[in-house]
C-alpha cells in the first residue's frame, strides 16, 4: 500500500517532470534547468542533501496512511504523499523562478496520478494539496542560495495485493 504509492509517484514523476518543466520554462521565459533533476525515492531533502545527491533533486515519499481491514480481499487506503524539491544556485532570482515552476510541474504529476494503476484519485478534494515554499542562504555552502518546495497531497488507491 505505501510501497505501491511511492512507486506510482516515482513512475509518473520521472516520466513527465523534465518535459513539463521545460514547457513551463519556455512558455514563461525562464531559463530551463541545465540537466534533469535527481529523483530520490523515500527520502526528504534533509536526507538526500546530507548524502550528497546531485541538485536539484526531488524526493518522493509518504508521510502517513489511513485505512481499514481488508473487506472482500481489498483495502482502500488514503495516503498522504509528498514531492520534495530542493535546489541551490548562485542567482537567488532565477532559483526562485525555477522553484515556482518546479511546483507547477509537480502539480501536473499529481494531476496524472489517478491514471497510474491502482491509484484512482490524487489531490481531488478541495484543499487536498498543500504547496509550501521556503528559501535560505548559507555563506559556507556554494552556491549559497537554496530553495525548497514541498507538495503534499492525498492519494486514494485500492490495495488488493498482498
Amino acid at each position: 500500500m505505501i510501497f505501491d504509492a511511492v512507486e506510482a509517484m516515482a513512475t509518473v514523476l520521472t516520466a513527465n517532470f523534465t518535459a513539463d518543466f521545460t514547457a513551463l520554462a519556455s512558455a514563461k521565459g525562464v531559463a530551463d534547468l541545465p540537466s534533469p533533476p535527481t529523483f530520490v525515492k523515500r527520502q526528504k531533502a534533509e536526507t538526500f542533501t546530507s548524502l550528497g545527491v546531485t541538485l536539484p533533486a526531488i524526493g518522493m515519499y509518504v508521510v502517513r496512511a489511513v485505512t481499514m481491514a481488508k473487506w472482500q480481499a481489498v483495502r482502500d487506503p488514503r495516503t498522504t504523499g509528498v514531492f520534495d524539491w530542493y535546489a541551490r544556485l548562485a542567482d537567488p532570482f532565477l532559483l526562485a523562478e525555477q522553484t515556482e515552476l518546479a511546483a507547477e510541474a509537480i502539480l501536473r504529476t499529481v494531476d496524472r496520478l489517478s491514471s497510474s494503476g491502482s491509484i484512482y484519485g490524487a489531490g481531488e478534494l478541495p484543499d487536498s494539496i498543500t504547496i509550501e515554499l521556503t528559501d535560505g542562504y548559507n555563506q559556507s555552502i556554494q552556491p549559497s542560495y537554496d530553495r525548497r518546495v514541498t507538495v503534499t497531497f492525498s492519494i486514494y488507491d485500492r490495495d488488493s495485493g498482498l
